[in-house]
């Protein structure tokens, strides 16, 4: 039976063509979700290092020196894994602290991010900063 004259259907490289348009769109879609999760996890590192950095202004207040490690470890275990750390749950913290009262030094510095081509780090001042991989030489 004949089609009536007028009407066809998609040929296959039309199909084709919108396939690879929804596939080229979809990609697009998951680099933004992926960057806007990494995002969220580095908003949330900024967040522990922060709660890590008030920990050890609280223990310096009291003890009147800065502590050897960041205290409470076992107290509040979460504030010290880094969202972004794939061995995250095994028990180690994720921060490297540096008790040093020098303002041009990091105290608490969380380098899971560097994949990223960034280290979060901390400062005696109390500011958090992003220090670009290629610059971050360590304590």
């Amino acid at each position: 039976m004949r089609r009536p004259v007028g009407t066809r259907g998609m040929t296959l490289v039309e199909m084709l063509v919108v396939l690879a348009i929804i596939a080229i769109l979809a990609g697009l879609l998951f680099t933004v979700v992926a960057r806007s999760r990494e995002s969220g996890r580095r908003a949330a590192c900024i967040h522990n290092i922060k709660q890590q950095l008030d920990l050890v202004k609280e223990w310096e207040g009291r003890e009147d020196q800065l502590p050897s490690e960041v205290p409470d470890q076992q107290r509040y275990p979460e504030i010290f894994e880094c969202p972004s750390d794939p061995g995250r749950g095994e028990g180690h913290s994720s921060y490297e602290y540096y008790p040093t009262e020098d303002p041009h030094t990091p105290l608490i510095v969380c380098k899971h991010h560097l994949r990223y081509g960034v280290v979060l780090a901390a400062y005696y001042d109390g500011q958090v900063r992003t220090i670009p991989a290629a610059r971050y030489t360590g304590p």
